[in-house]
């Protein structure tokens, strides 16, 4: 990963650019997510939350070893698919533990764990963030940081629930997203657009259907939970649209994936905390020219560094570009803590 250009002065849009610009965002993307374990972590702690409709969520904590008074927080927010158990979440953990912080990782309902109710992961898991962030507040000093960041699709639920959620009761303090789709729709169709993105998308489309796959036939107390399925679809589908016509609508309630994508837009307006978001030109997946740009310029708290390189979550591809952009998160984090911490000087 290249040094990042902040697009607060570009005053021309953002262009995703061609195929052959864009190898080396496929090349990063992979690198990332074929990272080994970090060797700098303790053991986590593992807590599970039932939620109101019954669903389950595990949260995956790491503490900081010598926490201090006031030691902020982080919710980790991963992508889709994703969980704590993969390794450049975990590096991505392993730098906000360097700080000192304490890091909790959400896994969603289904991911790494058994589905108790009807209602699955997607785009619209900000529903479930309130209780969530009721459940970390309950764990952590009152009045002591909350930070949240947010991979990829977790990145998009998290804007979408910080809009929500805007007002002085907010608990989080600051946010971050990284590689993250902020306008459902368009990116769908970037997706849709040529061959080299509708390559992509089957590719994202197959990782999905195989977990979804896997869960059916190794793990039976989920099965009941996934009745709703259209599983000729789920074989059928070709694309991220197809695959969501035959999972997420039927089991969350969506007409069709237009509804869906409609209702968990983000509503950047409403944004009332800091927000950095981090994207690369060459995000083989997320492409930069659909992000909605005039929202992002206009905000006075959205901060928007665009990279050149960088890839879709790319930026744990090695150690050298984590610390690039774990240096962008956690430096945003240490300007908006809400005191200073007497010896601790900002990295």
């Amino acid at each position: 990963m290249t040094p990042p250009a902040s697009t607060s002065d570009a005053m021309t849009l953002p262009t995703s650019p061609a195929l052959s610009s864009r190898i080396s965002g496929f090349i990063s993307t992979g690198l990332a997510g074929a990272r080994t374990e970090p060797g700098s972590l303790p053991k986590p702690e593992l807590q599970s939350l039932t939620l109101a409709d019954g669903g389950t969520i595990r949260l995956t904590w790491w503490w900081a070893e010598m926490p201090m008074l006031g030691t902020p927080t982080v919710l980790v927010f991963p992508g889709l698919n994703n969980s704590s158990r993969w390794h450049f979440v975990q590096h991505a953990v392993a730098s906000l533990h360097k700080r000192g912080y304490h890091a909790a990782v959400v896994d969603y309902r289904g991911i790494d764990q058994s589905l108790t109710s009807p209602r699955t992961f997607g785009a619209d898991s900000s529903a479930d963030f309130p209780e969530i962030v009721a459940a970390v507040s309950a764990r952590i000093p009152p009045g002591s940081d909350l930070f949240a960041v947010g991979h990829s699709m977790g990145g998009a639920c998290l804007a979408k629930y910080l809009g929500d959620a805007a007002g002085p009761s907010c608990r989080v303090r600051a946010a971050a997203t990284l590689s993250s789709p902020l306008a459902l729709a368009s990116h769908m169709r970037r997706l849709e657009s040529s061959p080299s993105w509708r390559a992509a998308n089957f590719l994202t489309a197959s990782i999905a259907r195989l977990t979804l796959l896997r869960k059916w036939l190794t793990d039976p107390p989920s099965r009941p939970h996934l009745r709703a399925v259209d599983w000729a679809g789920v074989f059928a589908c070709m694309s991220l649209r197809d695959l969501e016509r035959a999972t997420i609508c039927p089991m969350n309630g969506y007409a069709d994936p237009e509804d869906y994508y409609a209702h968990s837009q983000p509503d950047l307006q409403r944004l009332g905390v800091p927000l950095l978001v981090i994207h690369a030109r060459d995000d083989p997946v997320i492409g930069v020219s659909e992000l909605p740009w005039a929202e992002l310029r206009a905000h006075p708290k959205i901060q928007v560094v665009l990279t050149p390189t960088g890839g879709h979550l790319g930026y744990y591809a090695s150690d050298e570009a984590a610390q690039r952009v774990d240096a962008l998160v956690g430096d945003f984090f240490e300007k908006h803590r809400s005191r200073a911490v007497p010896g601790r000087s900002r990295l």
